[in-house]
């Protein structure tokens, strides 16, 4: 967890990187096209920490600034720093390229500097980026999960749309969520296998087998309209679908076939408030599921990738909050001394540049990885919150 409170233009003006603003330099890319004058080269780090693990890697991000007609700093776009002959190294004088990648064993802190020489033997050298060196996550043994989602249609619907929503429609999702907290989708600086996964229950709780391992279907008389009154009201009324908690992670899959009952977000938190729902477990609409149709989307009523709201259950907090209890995270701001504003796939803070990919991460963000702090959190709550104790009863 890293949160900046100077801008990069102050520190720049106060000599923070390199002790005072050097002579300009022309930087021309790797096809000799000059990028034009340059005053300044900072380095920032994908994150604080890297595990000691040859699977994961630092990303490293040069930038390049000018100063405009006005006297302040401006960012070029970090593409032109990826293209232009900036070379990085490590303490040791090794260079290392844009990635560097660990040996097992390492420890302690690493740091890394870049530099850029011009035709005329002009030089910019950037500030030192420290990096600790973490050991690879120990996990307690394997929690297994048993999940059932709860598909609410009304019969309008599916006498409208003539077919009820497949199952591999929620699955697709589910496998997502396995892989991510499994490690496989990308291991980055601090991604790991956190050894939690959920199955698909395969019972009722009174003993019948389910037709749909980890579906049950519940067909309601009419629309709901969703808000939190209503969902509560449903839930109530519909008691077949009030799974115990203890035995079941359940998820509440209303579908919706009007855009103005699609305010899902705003209702899942008033829901998450109120004690009524408490440990219930999480209300998502099925149409929200592929909205996302490359990984990451802004829309206009906000709403977040359903492996994330799992997260949020399980006791993580967004990245976007000012601490979320996890030192291995980067935190940020949207604001617009950062690049993009942090609106982007791209987010940056005082000390780091990175592509945005945690499970915690905004709605941008691809939510590959899970860090070892966000796991060992999420054993904690699994352990101590009487309404996560499905792993115990599988």
């Amino acid at each position: 967890m890293r949160q900046s409170i100077f801008n990069i233009a102050t520190l720049l003006l106060l000599g923070a990187f390199v002790g005072c603003v050097p002579d300009k330099v022309w930087v021309a890319d790797t096809d000799t096209t000059r990028i034009g004058e340059v005053d300044s080269l900072v380095l920032k780090s994908a994150g604080p920490q890297l595990i000691a693990d040859p699977s994961n890697f630092l990303d490293l991000q040069p930038l390049l600034y000018k100063r405009n007609k006005e006297g302040k700093m401006e960012m070029l776009s970090p593409d032109y720093a990826n293209k232009a002959k900036i070379s990085i190294t490590d303490e040791r004088g090794n260079e290392v390229g844009l990635r560097y990648v660990p040996q097992t064993g390492e420890s302690g802190v690493r740091r890394f500097q870049a530099k850029v020489v011009d035709g005329n033997g002009k030089a910019l050298v950037s500030n030192t980026v420290e990096v600790e060196m973490i050991p690879p996550y120990t996990p307690p043994s394997l929690k297994e999960i048993p999940f059932i989602i709860h598909l609410v249609q009304s019969q309008e619907e599916v006498q409208k749309a003539g077919l009820e929503f497949g199952a591999e429609k929620f699955m697709k999702h589910m496998r997502k969520l396995n892989d991510l907290l499994a490690g496989r989708l990308e291991r980055s600086a601090v991604g790991t296998d956190s050894r939690i996964q959920f199955v698909p229950a395969k019972t009722t709780p009174s003993g019948l087998s389910l037709k749909e391992e980890g579906i049950d279907r519940l067909i309601v008389s009419d629309n709901i309209e969703l808000t939190a009154d209503k969902i509560l009201e449903l839930l109530k009324s519909e008691s077949q679908i009030v799974w115990d908690t203890t035995r079941y992670f359940n998820i509440y899959m209303l579908s919706s076939i009007t855009a103005k009952q699609r305010k899902i977000h705003d209702q899942y938190l008033a829901l998450e408030k109120n004690p009524e729902f408490a440990g219930h477990g999480i209300v998502y609409v099925a149409q929200d599921l592929d909205r996302k149709e490359t990984g990451f989307g802004w829309f206009d009523y906000q709403v977040d990738e359903l492996v994330t709201y799992v997260g949020r259950y399980l006791g993580l907090l967004y990245t976007t909050e000012a601490d979320d209890k996890c030192e291995d995270t980067v935190n940020y701001t949207w604001e617009d001394k950062w690049f993009q504003g942090n609106m982007g796939e791209y987010k940056e803070t005082q000390d780091h540049f990175f592509l945005s990919r945690n499970l915690m991460d905004d709605r941008k963000g691809m939510h590959t990885h899970i860090t070892p702090d966000q796991a060992r959190r999420m054993h904690d709550y699994l352990e101590t919150k009487p309404y996560l104790g499905m792993w115990k009863n599988r």
